[in-house]
């Protein structure tokens, strides 16, 4: 579980940005939201230019790190604040593994989106190694978690200069599989970072037409929840391949061709974000409703604490109909402001916020400080 992240000089964020997950109030209601003490479940709202998909990027880089491929390293992205005078980006993950027995703080610095400059593991207050990818050496190590005592001198000779010593050791069977570093690798391997839905017809690969038909039970439950009544089922085409059909009563009718622009905004969406994401770590919506009227909003929340439970999942959005302790609550509705900081709605204001109050009329009444 993700306790807390923290990003330095990232892109729009010139100093800290902090997200402490177990920052969690004792409000009786919307439990939903809260996952083992640590929030679970929770909505950022921000102007246009506030850095929501910035803090998507941000936050969901832990993948992007631990899992890069090496053809990708020619391209490079410079990530840091383009006024700052400093051309490193600090990233800072801690967790609780082992029902919390464990806190594991995984730290790196990097120059661009796949160059590494440092990278540091703290398990329960130990430094377990540091590393420094400029003089490719290490500054610190321990060998308690390792049973080849050369680990260290392997890596240093037989990898390339950028590469994470985590994803080394993971990618080599280095450690055992029940180890905090493979627990870490399975956690960034399964977030998943998640842009606005689209209305248009997707075309979908043989692959994911056999998955959906693995699934196709599963997506007309997801229609139906949403309040689109339908029967669906996959046929097998003369030429071999397959298509989704409504299911009347005399007659089969060809899915993406007669399905609404809304019903195609909701077939998409499980499509692309919810079909192959079952397990996810993270899951970051961003801009998950431009799409969808209000009520569908709500409802798409509602289904995925349903069937997220033990996930991380962050939406964001622009609709003050989700700012509403029904459906969320004050510590876990957040405005990111234009300066780069984020705040919990119950720490925007010095008014007690309670179960009765309209939160979303008091955010546009101007109660909330934004700065």
């Amino acid at each position: 579980m993700l306790k807390h992240f923290r990003v330095n000089n990232f892109k729009n964020f010139k100093d800290d940005l902090d997200i402490d997950f177990s920052d969690v109030n004792g409000y009786k209601f919307s439990q939903d939201c809260i996952t083992n003490d640590l929030i679970g479940k929770m909505i950022i709202y921000g102007k246009n230019g506030s850095g929501k998909t910035n803090l998507s990027k941000a936050l969901c880089d832990l993948k992007e790190t631990l899992t890069m491929s090496n053809d990708m390293k020619s391209n490079h992205s410079f990530i840091s604040n383009a006024n700052s005078n400093n051309e490193i980006t600090t990233f800072t993950y801690t967790f609780l593994f082992n029902n919390k027995k464990d806190k594991v703080v995984y730290e790196y610095q990097k120059t661009d989106l796949f160059n590494l400059t440092n990278e540091v593991l703290n398990i329960n207050g130990k430094i377990i190694y540091s590393y420094d990818f400029n003089k490719n050496r290490f500054i610190e190590k321990s060998e308690d978690y390792f049973h080849n005592s050369d680990i260290f001198t392997i890596y240093q000779k037989n990898t390339n200069p950028s590469l994470p010593f985590v994803r080394w050791l993971v990618n080599n069977g280095a450690v055992e599989k029940s180890s905090i570093f493979n627990k870490m690798y399975d956690y960034a391997v399964k977030i998943t970072q998640i842009f606005t839905p689209t209305t248009a017809l997707i075309q979908l690969s043989r692959n994911e037409l056999d998955e959906l038909d693995r699934n196709v039970n599963d997506l007309e439950d997801f229609l139906n929840y949403m309040g689109i009544e339908c029967k669906l089922s996959m046929e097998k085409l003369p030429d071999g391949s397959k298509e989704l059909y409504f299911v009347f009563k005399n007659r089969k009718v060809a899915f993406l061709e007669n399905a609404s622009s809304g019903t195609l905004s909701l077939f998409n969406f499980y499509i692309r974000f919810l079909m192959s994401n079952k397990e996810s770590s993270i899951l970051y919506f961003d801009g998950f409703d431009a799409f969808f009227h209000f009520e569908l909003s709500e409802k798409i929340i509602q289904y995925i604490k349903e069937k997220y439970k033990d996930s991380l999942v962050i939406f964001t959005t622009h609709n003050t109909n989700l700012m509403s302790n029904k459906i969320m609550r004050p510590d876990t509705l957040f405005i990111l402001s234009i300066s780069g900081k984020l705040t919990p709605l119950c720490k925007a204001t010095d008014r007690e916020l309670r179960e009765g109050h309209n939160l979303g009329k008091l955010y546009m009444n101007g109660e909330f400080d934004e700065d």
